[in-house]
């Protein structure tokens, strides 16, 4: 299985709308990926953190990416280590109905765990039928 990493700009809060035409192209590279791991600090504040996991299912949703195309990557348990046992429960996360893992990219903590549920999400996708079209896609207009 090859896999090629593309990493999108974050979501940003209170945009101007006038950036949004810039963000396009991101909106197209997630649209058209296999899977989207969508990527998160823990050691925000749980508001914070609270809010932008909010913002970016919302706008996953509403860009038309489905559901099983998500992994949430909660990064940097080594600053905080006490969130890992405590965050499903303080951001509800069971209410997502999404995967999710908390990782340390820096100490290498659970990276292999997170690779075995890229390569078995990207095997259950690879299952289903394809969906035909690209009408979300089709929907997002770039212009100069």
């Amino acid at each position: 299985m090859t896999f090629l990493f593309i990493d999108t700009i974050g979501f940003v809060l209170d945009i101007d709308p006038r950036l949004i035409q810039s963000f396009q192209l991101n909106l197209i590279d997630i649209l058209s990926s296999d899977l989207v791991l969508l990527l998160l600090e823990i050691d925000d504040h749980l508001l914070t953190m609270q809010i932008k996991l909010n913002e970016s299912i919302s706008l996953l949703r509403e860009i038309g990416l489905p559901r099983e195309k998500i992994i949430l990557v909660f990064n940097k348990s080594d600053k905080s280590p006490e969130l890992e046992k405590i965050i499903q429960e303080k951001l509800e996360l069971n209410r997502l109905d999404l995967p999710w893992i908390v990782i340390s990219a820096k100490n290498r903590k659970n990276l292999d765990v997170l690779l075995v549920k890229i390569v078995l999400r990207l095997e259950e996708l690879r299952k289903q039928p394809k969906e035909s079209g690209f009408s979300k896609i089709d929907e997002i207009q770039i212009t100069e």
